[in-house]
């Protein structure tokens, strides 16, 4: 029994006892009367309307935050009620499931069907993905092991999953607080093949020390060049752009081909949780708008194929009807797919997957502008319908881009390409 003038507070989820007087639920604003149920969950009354049940973890939550979704238990499909922190997705089929019945493969989750894909480094003991080991007599390895356990600089390329230790390049007179780092991947491709000795001799006369180069599946017959992280001041003050034109020479491309892409990584940490949130709402309130701006349309690789988005689904999709509820889980998660155009899967940075390969310099630093842009307006803007539109984020650039920028020509090429974007398909203008 409570002692005298001591308070009793009831289980959250449980109706509250009849009250006195009526109340407003505080989701939905109806008024409870005295003789109705009046739930209290997280702290405020709610009628018992806009509360529901969480088929997985049976916790009472919002009924708008619930969602009917496919959910796979490994041997059939069915339909539950979920809440969004009790729903994975596997990262490497896609598939749905509840519970904490995944395998951990690095920063990922894997269902049991899929976990036999994944096999353990005889190094570092992580978990990786079989296509991205290999193997020697010493046993099985990830790159980054098997870098050590093998004398590789004469091979021509790296693996996909090669991951060096970053070095951060800042301009000479880099003085813009906090710092927000970007590194960029450029695919680029060639018409026929080469040979391995050709690539290595390319690498080695035309490339800076701030890039490496990887393998790249999607590719025919190139490869991807891969920066180290790096601030704006240095990419457009001091990095050598001129191994762009000297790849052009010896026949490579980008921009004209139905393969390459351009992604660009921010540091993850200059922006919140909520601030990621506000980047991928933008997105999906704004497709049209960055459709045009990715110069992706008409990239496929059937030429039959009537999809003049063909390519953009498949790598960098921007899906319109996603709820905001889902938006919000992948950002605390970190277990949405990888093939959108927004990617958080990575620890430490942000990928914009985007944009259509190009090695022309300008349209490089064009589309890094756009990022830095969007990640200052995601930090300055909230989160309401008149912030997430593209007339809000022009008025934005308008006002600030010659001071974020440092460059009044940076600024005005820039906000002449979006004013352009949100009126018609942007053409090819001077990509390779």
């Amino acid at each position: 029994m409570p002692q005298e003038n001591q308070t009793t507070f009831l289980p959250l989820g449980e109706p509250l006892p009849l009250i006195r007087e009526a109340c407003e639920c505080r989701n939905c604003g109806t008024e409870i009367g005295v003789e109705d149920d009046a739930i209290s969950h997280r702290g405020e009354l709610h009628c018992a309307d806009c509360v529901c049940t969480c088929e997985a973890c049976e916790e009472t939550t919002l009924a708008d935050e619930l969602e009917m979704v496919q959910i796979c238990d490994n041997t059939r499909r069915q339909q539950q009620t979920v809440c969004p922190t009790c729903r994975w997705e596997c990262a490497d089929c896609g598939n749905e499931f509840t519970g904490d019945s995944y395998h951990n493969a690095g920063e990922e989750a894997i269902c049991h069907h899929c976990s036999s894909n994944y096999t353990c480094c005889d190094g570092c003991e992580g978990t990786f993905h079989t296509d991205f080991v290999r193997s020697n007599n010493n046993g099985t390895f990830c790159e980054s092991c098997y870098e050590e356990e093998v004398d590789d600089e004469n091979g021509p390329l790296f693996s996909h999953n090669y991951k060096p230790t970053a070095k951060f390049l800042e301009a000479v007179r880099d003085v813009i607080t906090p710092k927000l780092y970007m590194g960029w991947e450029l695919e680029i491709d060639r018409l026929h093949a080469i040979g391995v000795r050709r690539v290595v001799e390319i690498k080695k006369a035309n490339l800076p020390p701030q890039v490496y180069c990887k393998e790249d599946g999607s590719l025919n017959h190139g490869f991807e060049v891969v920066s180290h992280p790096g601030t704006l001041a240095y990419w457009n003050n001091e990095f050598d752009w001129s191994w762009c034109k000297r790849l052009t020479d010896v026949g490579f491309r980008s921009y004209d081909t139905m393969t390459c892409g351009l992604h660009i990584h921010v540091s993850k940490s200059f922006l919140t949780d909520v601030e990621q949130y506000k980047l991928l709402l933008f997105f999906r309130d704004n497709r049209e708008f960055a459709i045009r701006l990715s110069r992706r349309a008409g990239q496929k690789r059937d030429p039959n194929d009537s999809n003049e988005l063909s390519n953009m689904e498949s790598y960098c999709r921007i899906d319109r009807d996603v709820s905001k509820s889902r938006l919000l889980r992948s950002v605390r998660t970190r277990k949405a797919s990888r093939y959108t155009a927004i990617n958080l899967q990575n620890q430490h940075t942000i990928e914009f997957r985007l944009f259509r390969g190009t090695l022309n310099p300008d349209s490089v630093k064009r589309n890094l502008h756009l990022v830095y842009m969007l990640c200052h307006y995601v930090k300055a803007c909230s989160y309401d319908k008149a912030s997430m539109t593209t007339k809000a984020f022009l008025h934005f650039c308008r006002y600030n881009g010659a001071k974020l920028l440092g460059s009044k020509e940076a600024h005005k090429a820039l906000y002449e390409w979006i004013k352009i974007a949100v009126k018609r398909q942007v053409a090819a203008d001077g990509g390779y």
